[in-house]
């Protein structure tokens, strides 16, 4: 029942908001947005569009400072199912971001042009700010960032053990 659209965005060496903005035309409805260097396993998906409506809203693991992806990682502030911010240097945090969100389409009309050639967690950011970003609690859920090699060797492992990798799966 997942319908895929593949567009090229021409500005590829700008930063990934553009890739998002390029899209824009393509949709006509709710989206997943998945960042290319993460893997989740397929139940945050199902996670993410359960219940989806009219809001944007994001996947995150309930996290603390001492989490050792919290360095590299984008943070999220949640309160009341909300995230109420996002980014990498806030301070008060209390869950990561997993890269998965289900968009409507207010993302494009969050994409300002001061945003349009600069992060997409600045854009998710600018709607949290504004109380438009729900939050989806998946923690438990397996997912990864993957930014180096031993985080490529870990999802590697991660997969492997999935029925389907084992062969169990039809």
């Amino acid at each position: 029942g997942m319908v895929l659209r593949f567009v090229e965005n021409d500005a590829f060496l700008l930063v990934n908001a553009r890739s998002i903005w390029a899209a824009r035309d393509a949709m006509d409805g709710p989206f997943v947005l998945a960042m290319a260097d993460h893997v989740v396993d397929p139940a945050i998906v199902r996670a993410l569009i359960a219940g989806a409506g009219a809001r944007c809203r994001l996947a995150i693991e309930r996290a603390t400072p001492d989490d050792r992806r919290a360095d590299e990682a984008t943070r999220a502030c949640v309160r009341d199912g909300r995230v109420i911010d996002l980014g990498k240097t806030i301070e008060t945090w209390n869950a990561i971001d997993t890269g998965l969100f289900w968009c409507t389409p207010r993302v494009f009309e969050a994409i300002t042009p001061e945003l349009r050639d600069g992060e997409a967690g600045a854009v998710f950011a600018s709607l949290a700010r504004r109380g438009e970003l729900d939050a989806v609690d998946v923690t438990g859920s397996a997912w990864i960032d993957i930014d180096t090699a031993a985080d490529l060797r870990e999802a590697e492992t991660m997969i492997a053990a999935t029925p389907v990798a084992r062969g169990e799966v039809a």
